[in-house]
């Protein structure tokens, strides 16, 4: 496990695609969009080779775990933290109209 990374990173590749190889997430980014948070850690694991990130055609974004990653000590560190409480609050998405109006979501 990349030590580098920042602890959203290592909580997102853990607890999003520590448990399949085949695992993606997939934004359509019409009602819903990654938050701050969760975009700031995506980035994060797309930069380290992680992640890949596909722009699909008309504005989807789809994120897969990468084939070359082993995710076990992700995975462990996410659950730890996770069910000791220590995890920091990570939103998935909020809504579009929220961070384009320049608010927080409700």
């Amino acid at each position: 496990m990349r030590k580098d990374l920042s602890e959203n990173a290592r909580i997102v590749a853990g607890s999003t695609f520590g448990f399949s190889s085949s695992t993606s997430l997939r934004y359509k980014m019409v009602d819903n969009e990654p938050s701050p948070e969760m975009q700031a850690a995506l980035d994060e694991l797309v930069a380290a080779g992680i992640v890949i990130r596909d722009d699909e055609p008309h504005g989807p974004v789809k994120y897969t775990a990468s084939p070359d990653v082993d995710f076990t000590a992700y995975r462990r560190y996410a659950t730890e933290r996770i069910f000791n409480g220590e995890a920091p609050k990570i939103r998935i998405f909020v809504r579009k109209a929220a961070v384009s109006e320049g608010g927080e979501d409700e």
